[in-house]
């Protein structure tokens, strides 16, 4: 951790069973932006890779917030089966949502959490967007989960909330 004393710790996240993105806000700034990549051949050992990981950048930030994508508003039922599309896929990115929240919500008792879509911003006016902030990656998971902390910090339903 770079910054003394800070009043606001976030992190956003963008959850997948292979690679989560991860930005950590301090101050409305950004300190770390990246990925985890996630080992293990199961899906069991990949969410076990995901927690120890997820802790390790959980736990010397201690954030009051954290911002993690609501992937279900993305997918939709098939009109004529009504079967949901990606649903394999779906519940992957649950599980992963899950065990990020689990270890949020195990080292942090005074954490807000936000569900968030992303709404309408491009992957190309991200990219630009990160520039501005000084991200420096190309990894698009760490991009996307910089799009969720954006779209978190403008979520008028979370406003004056604590």
């Amino acid at each position: 951790m770079t910054t003394k004393d800070p009043q606001h710790v976030a992190i956003s996240w963008d959850p997948g069973s292979y690679k989560t993105g991860y930005c950590i806000w301090v101050d409305g700034k950004i300190e770390e932006c990246g990925v985890i990549k996630t080992k293990g051949k199961t899906p069991a050992e990949r969410l076990t890779s995901l927690y120890r990981q997820a802790l390790d950048i959980v736990e010397p930030w201690g954030p009051n917030s954290v911002a993690i994508e609501d992937f279900g508003r993305y997918h939709s039922r098939d009109k004529q089966t009504g079967q949901w599309k990606a649903k394999e896929s779906m519940m992957r990115c649950a599980a992963a949502q899950g065990v990020i929240l689990a270890a949020c919500d195990d080292r942090i008792m005074e954490t807000k959490i936000q569900l968030i879509s992303k709404g309408g911003i491009s992957k190309a006016e991200t990219a630009l967007l990160a520039k501005a902030y000084g991200i420096t990656t190309d990894e698009q998971d760490a991009l996307d989960s910089f799009q969720i902390g954006i779209c978190a910090a403008f979520d008028k339903r979370q406003k004056g909330k604590s």
